[in-house]
């Protein structure tokens, strides 16, 4: 049975996918995170980022890579044949009236018509990936929860990529390595306790973090110490609420 959704869902996809591979990034979506849950938004993400980085077309790759995911070697011959054989069949069939009618304006028209929808597509999936990017798998859109430091590699790869010569494959090898560097930064569970993000604000004296029921906009980690006590680390603006502990015990400080 999976086989034949593997098969069926990458058919309609290459069957679809008017405009190149980026095109093909909203019917993916569709079809292996809302009519299939095969994967998460943040996996979906994921695919993509590795579909660019290795060779050949982001619908063949992803096809191939979700077919091992839910069902091996087999799955990913299954999958990716699925998505190549509209393709082979339609552009055999379309060289042949193109190279016969290309001159037609009717030809043309319909061509310079699809061109606006085929940037609308790719446009709806870039946001819907820029979402999960800056704001996690759950898409909450706020201010508190904003990934400050996402949208700085994003600003300084888009500037990278127009601006300059590099390989994209440098420029996302770049952004990695910031990402990981930022990850360095964080303060990390140790073995006496849990890290965890509270609210907090400054005392009296305008330099000591204290925590505060009372919503602010100033976060920091709680870190335990080896003798009981807490350090409050406070935070840079990359709230991962989809990875911290949040939960506060009533009576307890």
């Amino acid at each position: 049975m999976i086989y034949l959704q593997l098969f069926l869902s990458f058919l309609q996809i290459g069957l679809f996918s008017f405009g190149g591979g980026y095109a093909a990034m909203p019917l993916i979506q569709e079809q292996v995170t809302e009519i299939h849950p095969w994967l998460s938004m943040s996996e979906f993400t994921d695919l993509i980022t590795i579909s660019q980085m290795t060779p050949g077309p982001i619908a063949v790759n992803g096809a191939t890579f979700i077919g091992i995911k839910m069902a091996g070697i087999p799955g990913a011959l299954v999958a990716t044949f699925g998505c190549i054989l509209p393709s082979c069949v339609i552009v055999m069939v379309i060289a042949k009236l193109y190279l016969k009618y290309r001159n037609m304006s009717t030809l043309q028209g319909v061509l310079n018509t699809l061109r606006p929808a085929v940037v609308a597509m790719i446009a709806s999936a870039g946001v819907s990936i820029l979402i999960t990017a800056f704001w996690g798998s759950d898409a909450v859109i706020s201010l508190s929860g904003t990934q400050w430091s996402m949208i700085a590699i994003f600003i300084g790869a888009l500037v990278l990529l127009q601006k300059t010569n590099l390989n994209p494959i440098l420029v996302m090898a770049l952004a990695g390595a910031q990402r990981i560097f930022n990850l360095m930064d964080e303060p990390s569970e140790e073995d006496h306790g849990t890290v965890t993000l509270v609210n907090v604000s400054y005392d009296k004296d305008g330099q000591t973090l204290v925590e505060t029921r009372e919503h602010t906009n100033l976060w920091a980690w709680k870190v335990p110490q080896a003798d009981g006590s807490f350090k409050y680390v406070k935070l840079a603006g990359d709230v991962r609420f989809d990875h911290v502990d949040f939960a506060y015990e009533e009576g307890k400080t």
